[in-house]
Order: C-alpha cells, then structure tokens, then sequence
C-alpha cells in the first residue's frame, strides 16, 4: 500500500473510498497501516489482510498456519512483529478457559446449559467466557462444541449440547454471538460428525450426505450464518473413508459458503497429510507443520495461492476483531473471575436441574432433623467438571456435604461416603476446600414438578455411523 505525504490519500480500491491523511482525518502508521481501526482505513479486513501478505516472507506466512503451545497459552502462532501483527492465542474451552488455566469460573457443563433451553441464558454464558478469554489474552475460545450426544457413552456428551440438532443450533449460535461481543473469536468444533472417543483418531464413520445436511451441520450451519462465527475446528477421524481434515468435499461445504468468511483449523493431530489438508481448505494446522508445508511451497506441490489463501483468511478475522489495532493486554493466569461471573454460573445451574417428582420432599422443611449424604462424590470426591480439554480448575468448590452442612447447622446430618448403611453423624464440615474469595447469594431453587407429557417422536434420517 502506498502512503504519501500527511495532506495526501491512500488509493482507493475495489470502489472504496479514499482515506484522507491528516489534520481532518486519522494518521495512519507509516509502517504498518493497518494497525489503525478497519474503519479508519476505509477498505475490507479482507484487503488489509492482501496488503499484509503481499509483504511477507514463506517463513512469516508458515508461522501464521502453524500452531505451537507457548507462553502458558494452548495454542500460539507466531504473528509477525516486524508488520506489526501479534501472535494469535487460541485456548479451550467449552465450560471455561482450560488447560491448566487458573484465575477463571468454572461455568456449569454444556449439557446443563443445553437443560435450561435459554438462548438469551446461552449469550450470557459465551460473553462471560468471552470476557473472561479476553482479559486473559486470549484471542480465540474454542467453543462451543456443537456435536451431537449420538452415542451416550460419549466422553464429551457433557461438554456438547446433547442430542437434538434444533437445540444445540438455537444455544450453540447465542453462546457464539456472546462470546464474540467481547472482541473474542469463537472456534466452533468438531466438524463435523464426531460421536465418541474411543478409536477417535482412526473411527470412519459411514454418513448420508442427507444426514450430514440435516442433523450434524445443523449446529455449525447456524453459529456461521446467524452468529458468524470466525473460525471452525476439523474433527479427528474419517467420513466415508477420508480423513474430516482433509476431506475437500467437507470443508468446502465451509469455504464454498458465501456466509462463512472465517478460516478452519484442525484438532490436534487430527491431520495426516498436511499438504493434502491444505489442499482441500485447511488454513490453520497443530502441530506444526512448518517443514512438510515449506517444502511442498518449494516444489511446487502447495502453490503459493492456496497458502496466501489460509494466512489472509486468518488475518482478516484478526483484523475485523481488532486484534491487531487494539491487541489485548492481559496475561494467562491473571485473575479474571468475578462475583457476577460466579453468579451467572450458579444461576445456569440451578435452572438446569429439572425435577421429575416430587412427594413432598422437597424444599427442605426447616423442621427437617435429619438428612444423609450418601457417597464419596458428595464431598472430598465431589466432581465438579468434566475431564480432558474442557477440565477447568475452579477457584473454589462447595461439596454438596459442606452445603447441606453449612444450611442445617445444628442438625443432624449423616455422611456415608461408601454406602454402607452406617453412615457418620457430622457436626462440622471437614476442611476440604479453599474458602471463597467471593461472597455469591444464596438462591432457592424452585421446587416444581414437571407434568408428564407425550413428545412427539422424531424421525432422523437413517444413517450408519
């Protein structure tokens, strides 16, 4: 881009309209002018993107593709400092920023989300870990998980929004819009059909093309074209006998969508043959793949076109968020939960529980004497998330012993950790856990009873997977 004297124009393109340099205008860097706000600059991030490409090296465009763990963040690139452009962080995940991450809310699984059916509740969700990622220097949360809880053995059900495609549709694009009011990217994943774990890396799951439309793309199809979501996670395994991550027919339902502007990257190792996947519409890769993909540019085999292709995609989602013009400052660790993050998640727990009967029991009468706690997870074993990507660390926990403990007082409340039938009367709460920093208010949960109706049965076309 050419820049001339402070009284002069940057030259319009594509029919944009000058920019004015000046007294009467914004002054843009002389090195680097797309450091100013897009708006400022008067062209596309899309453009501005071309114009920082066209100036850099083979290895520069390598290290924008490639992903490595750095810093304490999960996932970083290297950016390109001397244009001006920071490195992109991306880091889990779908309940809270994880990986070892501290200093953060440990929100309510996906699966309880999915429980209170509350899209407005779902916005909030993704704007507290939109801010959150943000005021940790995190660029792009990879969430939400939008697969389906096809087989219910699946480790990562929790971490989805269950099995209904509408459903996880309607929460998985609000989460997407909250996340990224925060000036947060969303990486929505696994595209497309991943089902379990198990044999996750080598599964060739058999899927109609009718199936995929319909029911696995449903959730993807909606965070992209009524959330725009920015970027997109291949999933680990095969479709129809090609692996999702360098299937051409599977992402280009992604980069053939006029809707979809945002770049794709895969799952960790999920990809075989990096130069096949970028072939077929990868624009982000971990691990790094810098010598394979630089060596394919030498020979001819990945034409500088589709490279250029991945690190503009890239970089214009960076700059239509502001992430080059106004980089986030904070630092893994810090600490960025607060009383009305805590508030919120306590809020999407207690909406989540659905009663399904009720004798009386329930609220607690306060002329209640006796109460038993059975089993370890009521207190020191207490399993308050997920494992795997999604594990996030809580700041504090409260045991359901400890609660009841700290509710009833004087009376007697009964703890049998292994089901024994003699259970242990305690007077105090064991010292189990750090005490809050943050006071969060008691709320009732609503005692109601959910009448028993028919749903009427749904017919999801019939796939072999």
């Amino acid at each position: 881009m050419l820049l001339v004297a402070s009284l002069g124009t940057l030259p319009a393109t594509g029919g944009a309209a000058p920019v004015r340099l000046g007294a009467a205008g914004p002054r843009l860097p002389r090195d680097c002018p797309w450091t100013a706000p897009v708006a400022a600059t008067g062209q596309t991030p899309a453009f501005l993107a071309a114009e920082v490409v066209a100036k850099m090296t083979v290895s520069e465009k390598l290290g924008i593709v490639d992903l490595n763990q750095a810093g304490g963040y999960e996932n970083v690139n290297t950016g390109v400092p001397r244009l001006c452009i920071p490195r992109l962080t991306l880091q889990d995940g779908p309940a809270g920023l994880a990986s070892g991450d501290t200093g953060v809310t440990q929100l309510p699984a996906p699966l309880a989300l999915a429980a209170t059916f509350d899209p407005r509740l779902a916005r909030r969700y993704g704007s507290v870990l939109g801010a959150e990622a943000h005021g940790q220097g995190v660029d792009v949360v990879q969430a939400p998980d939008l697969n389906l809880a096809r087989v219910p053995e699946a480790g990562r059900n929790f971490e989805t929004f269950g099995e209904d495609p509408f459903l996880a549709s309607q929460l998985g694009a609000a989460e997407v819009e909250g996340i990224q009011s925060q000036k947060v990217m969303a990486d929505i994943k696994h595209y497309t059909a991943y089902t379990q774990e198990t044999d996750r890396l080598s599964l060739d799951q058999q899927v109609s093309a009718q199936a995929l439309a319909e029911v696995y793309d449903a959730p993807f199809r909606a965070a992209i074209d009524t959330a725009h979501a920015a970027s997109v996670m291949c999933a680990y395994g095969a479709i129809n006998g090609t692996p999702t991550c360098e299937d051409p027919s599977v992402l280009g339902t992604l980069t053939g969508d006029p809707s979809f502007s945002g770049f794709i990257r895969s799952d960790l190792s999920a990809v075989n043959d990096p130069l096949t996947a970028f072939l077929a519409g990868l624009d982000m890769i971990k691990p790094a793949a810098t010598v394979d993909l630089g060596n394919a540019v030498r020979l001819g085999q990945l034409p500088m076109s589709v490279l250029d292709g991945a690190v503009e995609r890239i970089l214009a989602e960076e700059l239509a968020f502001g992430m080059v013009s106004d980089p986030p400052t904070g630092r893994i660790g810090s600490k960025v939960t607060n009383a009305a993050h805590a508030r919120l998640a306590l809020s999407v727990a207690e909406r989540s529980i659905v009663l399904l009967k009720d004798d009386g029991v329930l609220p607690l009468d306060r002329l209640t004497t006796s109460v038993a706690v059975i089993g370890s997870d009521g207190a020191l074993g207490a399993l308050t998330a997920g494992g795997g990507s999604a594990r996030v660390k809580a700041p504090f926990v409260v045991s359901p012993l400890e609660a009841l403990l700290d509710d009833l007082g004087h009376r007697r409340v009964a703890y049998d950790p292994v089901a024994t039938g003699h259970g242990t009367v305690l007077l105090q709460p064991p010292v189990a856990h750090p005490v809050p920093t943050t006071t969060v208010p008691t709320t009732t949960v609503p005692t109601t009873t959910v009448p028993t109706t028919t749903v009427p049965t749904t017919t999801v076309p019939t796939t072999t997977v």
